[in-house]
């Protein structure tokens, strides 16, 4: 599938939020589970990886009231669903759009719309699932948000991103360690797939929690001359204008330990893992350091490969699977 060229507008911000007294207690916060990438996923725009074909779908859950003189949206004019996994660089998500008029976020000077107003993307993280108390009497929020844009097929390719707290700014990363994302044009709408470091959302004094607060805005524009007129999202559903000002709204992302792909579905390896079965000690080629995955699923060691080897006489006797990069093999330890 021929990818377009596409305009990136990642926006990456501190939430700083001022709370009314009100009562959020009774709000429903939908809920959702990430399980770990244990094969590699190419960003592509694309949906074929084995983790994606491997984890199900989330469906979105409704719309913020539409906007002035704008209709009441439908599945027919906008909707979505997204998929997730995780591992030990950042998160991964694929969300895919149906949309039933697509308008593209141009250079400025040809557009006067906000990045926000036209058909867009939106990723919510709360680390935690927490609000901070910054002073007496007022409650404050620490969330990112990252914003990908349906660009001009004309542009060249883009990347304009932030760092975690702090105010609006923006940087640039050509070398794709912050971030990385694609986006292709299936009959109907668009698919969005997008990388984002740990690094950039989660504090450097936090280590990395299994709950999040989280959700997903999907933005759409019929006409390129009019401004946004609904939005679709996974939670805060029916709040004015979305949940982006109010962690309350957030839904809830769990990260688990299960893995995406099971041994079965497993790529074939490219490195050498011997003997097979093995006791104490893997003797590996070709890895400089590997994670040890139980047949459940669960991580169970990450270890360097020093001089060729890997000490496993700490693991229950069981099958295993050995992973690095791509690729990952089945052993047995006795």
């Amino acid at each position: 599938m021929k990818k377009s060229v596409l305009f990136l507008l990642a926006i990456f911000a501190s939430a700083v939020v001022l709370f009314a007294e009100e009562d959020t207690t009774a709000i429903t916060k939908p809920e959702c589970t990430f399980k770990v990438a244990n094969v590699a996923i190419t960003i592509d725009g694309v949906d074929d990886d084995a983790v994606w074909q491997a984890v199900d779908a989330v469906d979105y859950l409704g719309y913020t009231p539409p906007a002035e003189g704008a209709t009441d949206p439908s599945a027919d004019d906008i909707s979505f669903s997204f998929k997730g996994a995780w591992d030990e660089t950042g998160i991964y998500l694929l969300v895919d759009v149906k949309d039933d008029a697509l308008v593209r976020h141009l250079q400025e000077e040809e557009q006067s719309a906000d990045r926000w107003m036209t058909d867009c993307v939106e990723y919510f993280f709360n680390p935690g699932g927490k609000r901070d108390t910054a002073a007496a009497g007022t409650n404050y929020a620490k969330a990112t948000q990252c914003r990908i844009n349906v660009g001009d097929e004309e542009l060249d390719t883009a990347f304009i991103g932030g760092r975690f707290i702090g105010s609006w700014s923006d940087i640039q990363d050509p070398t794709g360690e912050t971030f990385q994302w694609m986006v292709d044009y299936p009959s109907g709408g668009y698919m969005v797939e997008f990388w984002l470091s740990w690094d950039a959302i989660l504090p450097e004094d936090m280590t990395l929690p299994a709950r999040w607060g989280f959700t997903i805005n999907v933005g759409d524009s019929d006409d390129a001359e009019v401004e946004r007129e609904n939005i679709a999202l996974w939670a805060g559903a029916g709040k004015s204008d979305g949940q982006w000002n109010d962690v309350n709204y957030f839904g809830v992302l769990h990260l688990s330990d299960e893995v995406a792909v099971g041994i079965d579905q497993a790529e074939v390896s490219s490195f050498n893992v011997y003997p097979n079965p093995a006791t104490d000690v893997l003797r590996i080629d070709g890895a400089t350091e590997v994670s040890i995955f139980n047949i459940t699923g669960q991580l169970v060691k990450t270890a360097n490969v020093l001089n060729g080897a890997v000490d496993v006489a700490d693991l229950a006797s069981g099958v295993y699977v050995v992973k690095s990069g791509a690729y990952a093999t089945q052993v047995v330890i006795k």
